[in-house]
Order: C-alpha cells, then structure tokens, then sequence
C-alpha cells in the first residue's frame, strides 16, 4: 500500500490541494485563486474552465511540491462548496455558469409560499430555507421561472462534491449527507430526500445525485483527468464532504459538546450533538455529521475573513500574502482592545449566521477625529469576532453549553485575533497543528475509504494535535460584553430605521 493521501480543497477563495502522509505530516500543497465574474449586480458565477484549471493546477503543484511518486498516493477526497448550482446535460456537459453560493439572484422575485410553508420545510430539513442568498432550493425556483430552457435541459443538477468526481473519474453522481442537506430538500431525520418537499415543489429526484456515505469508495481517477492532475490513472477516489464538514474532521471537533469556530473568507460556529438539538429561534441549522454520525448545531456568516481583505485592499495595505497582514496586525496591536469606541458591523456580503438578512450591509459606527487607522482595523476583527458570538449565544439559547472552542482557518494564524477570540468569548482557544484544515478533513475520509484508518476518530488521532492555547482574560469581559452589546444596538437601529 501506498504512503500518502490528498485531499482537494476548491473553496470560494481558491482551490487548495494537499499530500500529507499516512502518520499525518502535510508534505506539499497548491493553491489558485478562484476567478468569479459578476455578469450583473447580485449575480456571481464561475466557468467550468477556471474552475477545472484552477482544481487541476492546484492538485499539479501539490504533487510537485510534495516531491513523492503518483504510484504512493492511496486515495483522494474533495472538501467541497455547498449550494453552488451546476446544470448538466444529457452529455454530462454543463449548462451555462456555475451559480455560486453568495449569488443573490433568488432572493427577489420568488415566492417560496406558493409552493411550500417555510416553516414546514425547516421542520423536514433543519435548515430555514431563506437564510440567507446560498438557498440551493431557492435557486432552482429561480431558474426555472427565468431560465426555463435551461430547467429542462438539465439532466442533473449536481453539487460540487459529485462534479469533481465525476471530472476525476467517477462515473455515477454521489454526493455526501451534508452537502445535500444543503439543498433545503433532505428529510435530515431519515437521510433521505424528502418526497413531500420533491412532490410540494414538482421536483424530480431522479436529476439529483444519489446521497453516498463519506469516505466511501467511489471510483477511480480517469486516464484524462490523471494528466490533467499529476495523479496516478487509477488512483482511489472517495466521497469527501461539505467544506464546512471537512473544516471539523480535519480540526478534531468529533465528539458531543465539540466546538469548532472557522473564520475563514466565510465564517462558521458548530458544536457536535449527539443527537439533532433544535434552535428555539429556528434560525441556525442542524444537520448528521458525514463520516462520523452525530448531528451539529451550526450557523454561517458571508464574509468574517472576506472582511479582512476588503479592509486591506480598502485601506490600501501594501506587501502580498500574510506580508500585508502582519502590517495590519501591527496597527491593530496599537489600538486598546475596544477598538476606542469604534464599531465595525462585517455585512458586507448580507448577513447569514444569527440574524439573516440578504440586504444587510456593513458600516462603521463610533469614529472621532482622533480615530486612528488601527482602531478601524481593530474593529473590523472584533467585528467580524462579534457575529461570530451571536451564532454562539444562539447555540447557548438551545441548552449547549461551551467549554472551549477550537478554531481553524484565516484567523488561527494569527496569535492577536487568536486571543481577541478568547477574549470576547471568555472560554479557551485551541489551536491545531495544521491549518489546512479543509483538505486535511478530505484526506482523513480518504484515508478511511481506503481502509488506512478504521474510522475518522482513528484518523483523528494519527492527524490533529492541539499546539496552542489561548486562556481569556477576564479583565477583558466587561469592555467586550459592553462592546458587543452596542454591536447589537447598532443592527437594531439599522434594521428598525429601514437602512436594510
């Protein structure tokens, strides 16, 4: 057998591909940017070129970079984007571009009532169908009002988990548990798509893929797609997960009362239940664990470290890469915890997460003439930290109860956002070794379709270590408690004056 696994990350900044070793040492990685375009305001679409460019490319560098033979490589996985939607054909040809999940196109002109009461499809699949413009279900309403032509053309209409599988190999379309619950169509209780939602809605299930179990084996990489992407033809291909799922294996959130935070281009809270644990606001979703049972409680935002780069390229930060956020984290480091009154509201993309409203927007309250380039960067964390809370405290209102939380992503490499994080929340911050978090959680279900592990808790233990804490500061818990309840106020009086 083989000595390494790769799992494939192609997320809404960039595709990331990476080799790691059977005793979980990362060996190589690549990465391309994503390329979007915005053919009309709301609307953001994807190529089918750029996008399989960018996957393949990204899987080439990882090879290269990795320096070991194709021959070595066991098996491969996708951490994938929910609610993007791809039309193909009979030819299994796309249709068009690929809808992605921030496009906002069905959040006007669609009257989901018509067909269906929210209230009951929340009920079936967990998941408030309007909150927020990633409504895969929505999106399907949408096109075929506007695009009939290509409604019926399509033959399937497949999530990102069964297209890139079937770009590498795989000859049926199987998607995983939580990407398909994404689709506000899976009765989530009994894992299945829900007849009434596909009979309310005049949907034929047949155009769907099937719902396979993550880290089964699923195929083989093609002759084609081996010279595209560096891989052995042949090589073993395995059902991954949604990104967000990936995110969680691959940060060891694994057992009841875990919690995991990523702040990454989109931001998410989710703790691990054992079994579905309702919202009493009906707000957050909850949905089974792929690979490992359980269910999670978890809430989404568009835009926490999406902000962060706005402000860099906003405020005109020079230096690439982390070079130009260390530069910003400078400045931060300047500014007194509180950010001197200055408060920073992270809509930019809507508002998912506690509180959805597609027509949300971001702003900036608090500012004098002394406010200082710092205090808005210092804002911007905090307030991007701040929405991330409310997701918490709505997990809290639902009887969970938090001991400490582990976070991944953007953000975990960064010590001061690290302890910012600590210090709002007021529990303890862990960090793992990898950051990578996403392909990381695709090579562990690789690995375990493959029979390298039992289980992703076998795999856990070979992969995630805990490197570093950070404990809060309880002298920062009135200045934070004061801080996020004027972040509150400030949503009140926006959404209560009509601003959005």
């Amino acid at each position: 057998m083989g000595r390494y696994l790769v799992g494939i990350c192609p997320a809404t900044v960039g595709t990331t591909a990476s080799v790691y070793d059977i005793e979980g040492k990362k060996i190589g990685s690549g990465f391309v940017e994503s390329v979007f375009h915005y053919p009309q305001p709301g609307h953001i679409i994807s190529r089918e070129k750029d996008v399989l460019d960018g996957v393949f490319t990204a899987c080439r560098k990882a090879i290269r970079t990795s320096g070991i033979d194709p021959k070595e490589v066991v098996a491969a996985a996708f951490a994938s984007q929910a609610c993007v939607l791809t039309l193909l054909d009979k030819d299994e040809k796309v249709i068009g571009d690929m809808i992605g999940w921030q496009d906002v196109r069905s959040t006007t002109g669609i009257d989901l009532d018509e067909y269906m009461d929210r209230e009951e499809i929340y009920d079936i699949t967990l998941l408030k169908p309007d909150a927020g413009p990633s409504s895969f279900l929505l999106k399907l309403l949408w096109l075929r009002k506007n695009e009939p032509y290509k409604y019926e053309k399509t033959r399937m209409f497949a999530t990102q988990q069964d297209y890139f599988l079937q770009r590498f190999g795989v000859e049926s379309h199987s998607a995983d548990i939580a990407s398909l619950a994404r689709q506000n169509m899976v009765d989530v209780k009994a894992r299945e798509f829900s007849p009434l939602i596909f009979d309310r809605l005049g949907f034929d299930v047949e155009r769907f893929p099937a719902i396979s179990a993550s880290g089964a084996p699923i195929g083989r990489v093609s002759r084609e797609a081996a010279g595209k992407s560096g891989l052995k033809e042949g090589t073993l291909l395995c059902v991954g997960a949604h990104d967000q799922s990936c995110y969680q294996i691959g940060v060891g959130a694994l057992y009841p009362g875990d919690n995991f935070m990523l702040i990454s281009t989109m931001g998410a809270c989710a703790v691990v239940c054992e079994q579905p644990l309702l919202d009493p606001r009906r707000t957050l979703t909850v949905k089974p664990n792929p690979g490992f049972g359980r269910w999670s409680m978890e809430g989404l935002t568009s835009c926490s470290a999406g902000s962060y780069r706005w402000f860099r390229d906003a405020f005109g930060y020079s230096g690439k890469g982390e070079d130009a956020y260390d530069a910003i984290n400078v400045e931060v480091a300047l500014s007194a915890p509180g950010a001197n009154g200055v408060t920073f509201i992270p809509y930019l993309q809507g508002a998912f997460g506690a509180k959805p409203n597609t027509n949300a927007r971001g702003a900036y309250v608090g500012m004098t003439a002394g406010t200082t380039r710092g205090d808005m960067a210092r804002a911007v964390m905090e307030g991007i930290t701040y929405e991330l809370y409310d997701i918490i405290e709505c997990e809290r209102a639902a009887g969970v109860v938090l001991h400490k939380i582990r976070l991944t992503g953007f953000a975990a490499n960064f010590p001061l956002w690290c302890q910012t994080v600590a210090d709002i929340l007021q529990i303890p911050v862990e960090v793992t070794g990898i950051s990578d978090t996403g392909t990381l959680g695709a090579a562990m279900l690789a690995g375990v379709g493959a029979g390298v592990y039992r289980d992703v808790y076998e795999a856990a233990e070979q992969f995630v270590s805990i490197t570093r804490e950070y404990l809060p500061d309880p002298a920062m818990a009135p200045l934070y408690a004061e801080g996020f309840e004027r972040y509150l106020a400030i949503i009140e009086g926006l959404e209560f004056s009509r601003v959005y």
